[in-house]
């Protein structure tokens, strides 16, 4: 496999941004190798970014903690 296509290569293929390819990596979403401390992810034709993420319940429109630290 080669690992020849950039981070910035790859976020310009799918239109998102270079942090979500490295995110995708980390999580192993993509076939990707860390060489000396830079991304490169294997360039394959038929490769497809991962699904999107499920929303949060605040992001469909669930109710929120009013408040967030408690100190019980």
């Amino acid at each position: 496999m080669n690992y020849n296509r950039t981070t910035a290569d790859a976020a310009a293929r799918w239109g998102v941004t270079e942090r979500t390819i490295r995110n995708w990596c980390k999580r192993g979403y993509l076939p990707a190798v860390k060489m000396g401390g830079v991304w490169r992810v294997a360039d394959l034709p038929s490769l497809q970014p991962p699904p999107p993420a499920q929303p949060t319940t605040a992001e469909q429109g669930g109710e929120q903690p009013t408040d967030p630290i408690s100190f019980a």
